[in-house]
């Protein structure tokens, strides 16, 4: 039976989608940062930032760019013209005041508070070279508004003014909204590599989910909102899938609704596709390669047509990143069992044909999609390198590095499998304090406790009533769920809550399932669950609250946030 979409569904999809897209693109990311570059090119270089007039300074904000190595990777030394016409340098409690641009400081805004001095001018000098500078500008005292009217002066090399051209859109303060975090310092990075054809510096997943990145960089400029905006999209894009998968499962408008409603109010859903990193696109496409093998293994009349989605949804998936290679385990159960279906109906050449389009739709096709997602990163520091060698050449590595280099690394955020359920350890992603008013700016990778807690218990009922009860929808929900667990169970090294990300969608439905028949109990549950989301927003979305609210929302000793 071919699932049916009327106008309903598609005005609620529409709905639910729209209203999750306002919600997360609000304060997303500035669409403005400094963006022209200056990058010195030897050492000795200098530069002097000329004021309108004497000012007592005790501030320098600097934008980062790009950089290249793993050391400091630019330094510049800093003085101030005295009352007697010579420059000494600016001092902070005895030590002398430097730019320094250090490794991961990448598109990232940076201070320097210093002792006061009253000074028209600031040198500059290139002490290291090795990374690039957007944009510096100068604070009076208890300014929050960089000085204006600076003049460059005395510049050994032309591309110094690109520092003073963008003051506009500095800010006094690092946030979310201006900077990059956590992991952003890589792909984001990675995606803007890939626009310049600059040789990739993080190459320890394939390329596909930075090339999702760069999408939104070539639209809206190497901005917080630039490499957010796609995977935000991606986001809001699972709700209504989630609504066609329970609708294909449930078969109820109701029930549809209630998983749509459970992926857009989970806290994890919201930050993880709401940060420049990869496993948004990953996970989206695990749904949609399982919502297509749902069919295959129901037998249902589009059987041809969404093996073929799986398969391409697949390749895509694997080319995003290699979690999705789990689900290639779930994929092939539910092929078999299918298979067996076929074999007791004694349809012989059902079985050979469709042997045949899983050759071709879940080998040949996701290799061709893996392989050809590497054109854009072909290249070498020695040269040219052809597109095979690339593949093999980033999956030695990748292997490797997954295997060995991280797998005696240790984190003060890390969590195993059998922790991320009950959310013992919650991942912190970003905080900005010190600002005005007491205020504080956190962003905390952590489920909806209302979802998550439920879904221990959902889990368990799925298993014991859909075997009790014969029910053959929630096979294919639990294959895909054990199969992106199962591994993780067995990896020793360092792991983390987010891992849990591509099983949510699973666990929604299990909790679903679970409240199908207690309908008069689904109202009150949804109401915590929206309520713990609002309550948790200023700890997901780094939107500026007091210290005070922040600290309450910490229920455990190892909620650390």
């Amino acid at each position: 039976m071919k699932l049916k979409i009327d106008k309903k569904d598609i005005l609620i999809m529409t709905v639910l989608f729209v209203l999750y897209a306002i919600v997360a693109i609000i304060n997303l990311g500035d669409k403005k940062v400094p963006e022209t570059e200056y990058t010195p090119e030897k050492v000795g270089e200098s530069f002097i930032l000329q004021f309108p007039r004497k000012h007592a300074i005790n501030r320098i904000n600097y934008y980062s760019g790009l950089g290249f190595t793993r050391e400091v990777e630019l330094d510049m030394s800093i003085k101030y013209r005295d009352a007697n016409n010579n420059f000494v340098p600016l001092t902070s409690g005895g030590e002398s005041c430097k730019i320094e641009k250090k490794f991961g400081e990448c598109f990232i805004l940076n201070s320097i508070d210093f002792d006061v001095v009253g000074t028209d001018a600031l040198k500059f000098e290139v002490t290291k070279v090795g990374g690039t500078i957007n944009e510096i500008s100068v604070y009076k005292v208890r300014s929050k508004t960089p000085i204006e009217g600076i003049k460059l002066v005395d510049a050994t090399n032309e591309n110094a003014k690109y520092l003073i051209d963008e003051s506009d859109v500095m800010q006094c303060y690092r946030t979310h909204k201006n900077s990059t975090y956590f992991d952003e310092i890589y792909h984001a990075r990675t995606a803007y590599e890939h626009i310049h054809n600059i040789k990739q510096y993080e190459n320890t997943h394939p390329p596909l989910g930075k090339l999702f990145i760069a999408l939104g960089i070539k639209l809206f400029g190497m901005t917080p909102f630039g490499w957010r905006i796609v995977g935000t999209l991606f986001g809001a894009f699972m709700v209504p899938v989630m609504y066609l998968f329970g609708l294909k499962v449930f078969e109820t408008k109701f029930l549809a609704t209630m998983c749509s409603l459970l992926m857009m109010f989970d806290c994890m859903h919201f930050t993880q596709t709401r940060i420049a990193t990869i496993d948004v696109y990953v996970t989206f496409f695990i749904i949609l390669m399982y919502y297509w093998m749902y069919d295959v293994y129901m037998l249902k009349d589009n059987y041809y047509k969404s093996f073929a989605l799986s398969g391409l949804m697949f390749g895509i998936g694997v080319a995003s990143k290699w979690i999705a290679l789990y689900a290639s385990v779930g994929l092939f159960i539910l092929f078999l069992l299918s298979k067996y279906k076929l074999y007791k109906k004694g349809k012989d050449l059902e079985i050979m044909k469709t042997l045949v389009y899983g050759s071709v739709f879940f080998v040949i096709i996701p290799i061709i999609i893996y392989v050809v997602s590497y054109i854009p990163v072909m290249g070498g520091e020695d040269g040219y390198m052809g597109l095979i060698d690339t593949v093999i050449g980033y999956a030695k590595h990748m292997y490797t590095y997954h295997s060995d280099t991280v797998l005696t690394a240790t984190h003060p955020f890390q969590s195993r499998w059998y922790e991320w359920q009950i959310i013992k350890r919650p991942i912190w992603y970003y905080v900005a304090m010190g600002l005005p008013g007491g205020k504080r700016s956190t962003i905390v990778c952590l489920g909806n406790p209302a979802i998550w807690w439920t879904s221990i218990l959902a889990l368990i009922y799925t298993i014991v009533v859909a075997i009790k009860e014969k029910d053959r929808r929630m096979v294919p929900i639990l294959v895909a769920f054990f199969c992106q667990y199962a591994p993780w169970m067995l990896v020793k090294r360092v792991t983390f809550i987010y891992h849990f990300f591509s099983m949510l969608p699973f666990a929604i439905i299990m909790v679903v399932y679970m409240f199908r028949k207690r309908t008069k109990l689904i109202y009150p549950y949804m109401a915590v669950v929206m309520i713990l989301f609002i309550v948790f927003y200023p700890a997901i979305s780094g939107i500026p609250v007091t210290e005070n609210y922040i600290d309450k929302l910490k229920w455990f000793k190892s909620w650390v946030f």
